[in-house]
């Protein structure tokens, strides 16, 4: 079997139909579907048995809510193919999405193949629309270059396949129980143990983005868990990277910096002492390369007033000063 296709469901009954849909439409079809139902309140569960009873190449297994990563990890175990796939369960894939990626990835014998994709919100509006369509085939550091700076390899799965062997050979998994991350800290593990990576730069994913799920009340009650998330993250970013790829130590600062100021942003949305000690490693890394965020402020999202406001202002000015730039 070529390929497995790894889809964690949760709450997606609006949805599901058209994702699984999407994948049976594939003209790849040495395939097979897993669909983790991860403790779905709604109909999500019967939409998964009502597949796996129809077709002999989906399976449909149902755990307790755990989480995106435990599904992930819990559809892997029943994965027979060549190559893994993973798919959230409100998006769909372009029909030659497959026959694409593992035409790529044998031709080049990658461990990784990744595409582009396009968005799509509740109200049908189109965004990350560019795309070179161009074709690459990448050395290790090349790959993991490409993956820090978000050129053209982005931090989801969705957008990849990966060669199985490769994982079990390192034991690469999901972060049991991570809601948040999950996917950025699979891949960076993937990609410093990947010897090749291709890029068919096509947007042959379809991603819903939903609003609801990125409101203020979700922070509200996860804040403490994303902050956390966030940081282990970029630690093992710069820890790893810079230990084993010298080279691209300024590739990675860039990316800690980027994503530190996200945290940050998230933070000033609600009180100083609910996220102290996220933010103050935060606001420190940044102060602590304060020429690489004046050189790439607008990498890293911020104008050269507020890149500056960094350097000037002491850790509770300048969080109270995020929190009037907060909508």
């Amino acid at each position: 079997m070529k390929l497995s296709v790894i889809i964690p469901v949760y709450n997606t009954e609006k949805y599901l139909d058209r994702c699984i849909s999407s994948v049976l439409r594939q003209s790849e079809k040495n395939l097979e579907i897993i669909l983790v139902d991860d403790g779905s309140k709604d109909s999500s569960a019967e939409i998964c048995d009502k597949y796996a009873s129809e077709y002999v190449f989906v399976k449909s297994l149902h755990i307790e809510n755990s989480g995106p990563a435990t599904a992930k990890n819990k559809g892997y175990e029943l994965a027979l193919g060549e190559y893994i796939s993973f798919i959230d369960s409100d998006d769909e894939i372009e029909p030659d999405m497959y026959k694409l990626l593992l035409d790529h990835a044998k031709r080049a014998d990658a461990d990784v193949a990744c595409c582009s994709y396009l968005q799509i919100d509740e109200e049908g509006n189109m965004s990350h629309v560019v795309s070179t369509g161009g074709e690459y085939v990448l050395d290790q550091e090349a790959g993991l270059k490409h993956l820090l700076e978000k050129d053209m390899i982005y931090s989801q799965c969705w957008t990849k396949i990966y060669r199985k062997s490769l994982l079990d050979k390192h034991a690469i998994r999901f972060m049991d129980g991570l809601k948040t991350e999950e996917d950025f800290i699979y891949n960076l593990e993937v990609f410093l143990k990947s010897q090749i990576v291709t890029i068919l730069d096509k947007p042959l994913y379809i991603y819903t983005h939903r609003t609801a799920s990125l409101s203020r009340e979700y922070h509200k009650s996860h804040i403490r868990n994303f902050l956390s998330n966030m940081t282990f993250r970029l630690n093992l970013t710069d820890i790893e990277v810079k230990k084993k790829f010298p080279t691209l130590n300024r590739s990675c600062t860039v990316h800690c910096l980027q994503y530190y100021n996200l945290m940050i942003g998230r933070a000033s949305m609600f009180g100083y002492n609910d996220c102290q000690p996220y933010y103050l490693q935060a606001f420190n890394y940044i102060n602590a390369h304060k020429s690489i965020l004046l050189e790439n402020h607008k990498r890293c999202g911020l104008s050269i007033v507020g890149a500056f406001a960094f350097i000037v202002l002491p850790s509770k000015w300048y969080f109270k000063y995020r929190k009037t730039k907060v909508k």
